[in-house]
Parts: C-alpha cells; structure tokens; sequence
C-alpha cells in the first residue's frame, strides 16, 4: 500500500457504507467476521498501514455475499474502494479484492455462518447503553404506576372518611321528615 494517500479508517468505511449502499444486517455481520478473525490472529500481529482497510473491506465483502443473493461483484468493491485523500488516490485493484476475499475466507476456515449468539457477543457493547436505557424507561415507568396505585388508594380511602356512618344518616333523615298532622 501507498500510505501517502491513506485515508483514515473511519473515512474509508464512511466511504464504502455510503457508495455501495451497505444495509445493517450486512454491517452487523462483518463485525461477527472481524471478531472471529481478531480471535484467530496473533496478539501482537503487524501488518501494513492499509491492513486495516483491506480487512475491513473483505469482511464487508464475504457479509454482503453471504447475506443477500444480489450483491456487488468484486470489481464494483474495488471501484467502492477508490478514494481521493489529500489529493492523492487511494484504493484496491480487482485482483487485491478478490486476494482479500481468499484470505479472510481461508482464515475463517470458510465459516460463514452467523448465530444470534454470535451477534450478541459482538454487538454487546453498542446494545450496553441501549438496554440500559430501556432499563431505566421500566423503572420510571414503573415507579410512575406505583405512584399513581398509591395516590388512587389514597382517594379511595379519603372518599370513604367524609361519608357519615349509616346510623346517623338513618336518624338525620327521621328528624327531616314532616311531623303528622292531628285530623287532616
């Protein structure tokens, strides 16, 4: 790789999501592959400058060709690959592409498949904040219900204070009542 023209991660995902029109389930499951494969190699593995972008985009490369029965040829990826950084080009040839297809499949040993289980370990820490929001929505929505049973209890029980006992609204009514009139 030319490291003259290397674009930062980030602005060469950007890129590649934005010109191939990547979906999430595609995006979800490269980072399953990129897991997989962080897990097989050395700790201390080195490679060039780009290694990171061209394992990136194989990863997205093999999910997209796994997923869905349309999906981009190998030479519309290096064409997605193609970037202009500091006025100097940078991308990957069609037969770069197809290497790193080889590659990434051999160090995967050809294992494609995706379980909900593996996404749920490789995208544990972007659903964190999200179910830990959802946690403290329950628990406000339940410390409202809880409110709201207590204050209905309480007017339940206030209603029943201000009525006057049946005795006295019998002996109130007999004294209202109009006395008998003698011979009419």
């Amino acid at each position: 790789c030319d490291t003259a023209g290397l674009p930062s991660l980030e602005g060469f995902i950007s890129q590649l999501v934005v010109s191939s029109k990547v979906q999430v389930p595609t995006l979800m499951s490269s980072l399953v592959y990129l897991g997989r494969l962080k897990s097989k190699l050395q700790p201390m593995a080195k490679g060039l400058r780009c290694t990171t972008h061209r394992i990136f985009l194989a990863a997205l490369i093999l999910a997209a060709k796994y997923l869905n029965d349309s999906s981009p040829k190998n030479k519309h990826w290096a064409a997605y690959s193609h970037l202009n950084c500091d006025g100097l080009g940078f991308g990957f040839s069609r037969t770069e592409v197809n290497l790193m297809e080889k590659q990434l499949l051999f160090l995967l040993d050809w294992e494609l498949r995706i379980t909900e289980e593996d996404l749920y370990r490789e995208l544990d820490l972007f659903l964190a904040p999200i179910r830990d929001d959802i946690r403290i929505k329950h628990a406000r929505r339940m410390q409202r219900k809880e409110h709201l049973r207590r204050q209905r209890e309480a007017e339940a029980w206030a209603a029943t204070q201000y009525l006057s006992p049946p005795s006295s609204r019998a002996s109130s009514a007999s004294r209202q009542a109009s006395p008998p009139r003698d011979g009419v």
